[in-house]
């Protein structure tokens, strides 16, 4: 499994039911829409927050401190551009 995470670091804040998260977000990605889900599952995401979904920019926005957290899983840092600026590049 390939899983890529940027770090772009966008500061924003996004709603999240009743409440509005702060943060500074990056973007994950994989090889495929499978190991995308089996990653944002290993790392409690929700699958309701991919973002682009069936397109070549489906990817999950990913806190910095969740990028942090998980480092001990299968993550490639592919540029600080951004995953999603990358993926024509990605994908031939």
């Amino acid at each position: 499994m390939t899983v890529y995470v940027d770090n772009v670091n966008i500061r924003a804040d996004v709603p999240n039911g009743g409440r509005m998260v702060r943060a500074v977000w990056c973007h994950m990605t994989a090889d495929t829409r499978e190991e995308l889900d089996a990653m944002a599952d290993r790392i409690g995401m929700r699958r309701s927050w991919i973002q682009h979904p069936g397109t070549w920019k489906e990817h999950y926005d990913v806190t910095g401190p969740r990028r942090a957290q998980n480092r001990r899983w299968p993550i490639t840092d592919p540029s600080t551009r951004g995953v999603v600026a990358d993926l024509p590049r990605h994908l031939g």
